[in-house]
């Protein structure tokens, strides 16, 4: 991550901390137009989504997952949505990933 992104990266994970939420999008959207493969920013952009669209939250993770299957935030993100979509077997498999790659997840 140049030092551009990753500046405004950190940004926008702070105005998130603040439930800035439409702040920290417009800053993630910065990151994604210098760096389109950040994985994180992608799986941060789908954090902002999740309580206005829950199917553009999800598109998020799951394009995060296809540039690093095995990154626990996302999988666990996703998992989340699945829940809150009464996906519950497939939330259930995507937990029991997450705890297998990183046991002290949230």
């Amino acid at each position: 991550m140049e030092a551009k992104s990753h500046a405004l990266f950190q940004k926008a994970i702070q105005l998130l901390d603040l439930e800035k939420t439409k702040e920290a999008r417009e800053a993630l959207l910065g990151v994604l137009r210098l760096d389109p493969g950040n994985y994180e920013a992608i799986n941060s952009l789908g954090i902002t989504f999740v309580n206005e669209d829950i199917s553009r939250a999800e598109r998020c993770f799951k394009k995060a997952l296809k540039i690093k299957n095995d990154y626990p935030d996302a999988l666990y993100n996703l998992a989340n949505v699945y829940k809150q979509k009464s996906f519950l077997r497939e939330a259930i498999n995507l937990y029991k990933r997450v705890f297998q790659i990183d046991p002290s997840i949230h």
